[in-house]
């Protein structure tokens, strides 16, 4: 291990440490699951807008035991009043000059001009792919996301 690893080795143990915590103040439950599912219902109603991949508000089956969506993430196809895709890379641009941070495409594609493989071997067609929004929320996030991001997921979508 290299001396610059060290701070980054430490950064690791206690954010491992503040995770332990939370989950164990939340009886095993990651808290932001329930924020997120809040949102997802806000934004649905949003025309235009596709849950990608399974839906966290439908409980896998127990056979299964595998969680189907982290607790803190949702992707989103979007497209415009015509049915058309918008472009992610736009939507993301937009978004950030109203100071809300996302992305799009999935986490391993990030950088990438191309489509997201992850969707696209989801089935998802290139167009398709390239207008997804990825969002992530984190324990720094309150209720007042829900009221805000909506309006302005619209506001960045009617400008493209």
């Amino acid at each position: 291990m290299c001396s610059s690893d060290l701070p980054l080795a430490a950064g690791l143990v206690r954010a491992v440490a503040l995770a332990s915590e939370r989950l164990a103040a939340h009886g095993g439950s990651d808290p932001i699951g329930p924020l997120r599912d809040q949102l997802l219902e806000r934004l649905l109603v949003l025309p235009g807008l596709e849950l990608s991949g399974p839906d966290p508000r439908c409980p896998a089956p127990r056979a299964a035991m595998t969680l189907q969506r982290l607790p803190h993430h949702l992707s989103l196809l979007v497209s415009n009043s015509a049915a058309e895709p918008v472009s992610g890379r736009r939507l993301v641009q937009s978004l950030w000059q109203q100071g809300f941070a996302a992305s799009s495409g999935s986490a391993c594609s990030s950088g990438r001009q191309a489509p997201s493989p992850v969707l696209l071997a989801m089935g998802y067609t290139p167009e398709q792919a390239s207008s997804s929004l990825r969002l992530s929320l984190g324990p720094w996030h309150n209720t007042s996301v829900l009221a805000q991001l909506p309006a302005a997921l619209e506001r960045a979508r009617s400008c493209l």
